[in-house]
């Protein structure tokens, strides 16, 4: 019915529109993977340092120089010079949710992290209060 021109055109036309819908990834996505474990780290307070060991896997789409740092800190928590992946272990502690960032010399390639819940929440008294037993 078509003839084998048309198909080809067809083909072609599909092909860039189901790329154009997948180019929503953007490349510093698709360059890196990041993964931690735990997911989730539990306190027995509101508020208290949850004590946990971040099992640290990642992998890139080209050996490079690479660092993994906590969010919002300049110091890196490891590097690797020349990888295109690792894996490590991390003994932390924090009070709150901890994103983690695998970065390049340019830019955050991949996130991930490690939420801190808890038990119990926190029972603040108010200042003025007493007790009569």
């Amino acid at each position: 019915m078509y003839s084998e021109r048309t198909a080809v055109l067809r083909r072609a036309v599909l092909a860039m529109l189901l790329g154009l819908c997948a180019g929503s990834v953007t490349a510093a996505e698709a360059a890196a993977t990041l993964h931690v474990r735990p997911v989730h780290c539990v306190a027995l307070h509101q508020g208290q340092q949850c004590y946990f060991d971040a099992e640290v896997h990642w992998r890139a789409t080209a050996i490079g120089d690479y660092c993994l740092f906590r969010q919002d800190d300049s110091e890196p928590l490891h590097c690797w010079l020349q990888h295109d992946g690792a894996e490590i272990e991390l003994p932390l502690h924090s009070a709150e949710t901890v994103v983690f960032e695998l970065r390049d010399d340019e830019q955050v390639l991949a996130t991930a992290q490690v939420e801190v819940a808890w038990v119990y929440q926190s029972r603040r008294r108010a200042v003025g209060s007493w007790r009569l037993f």
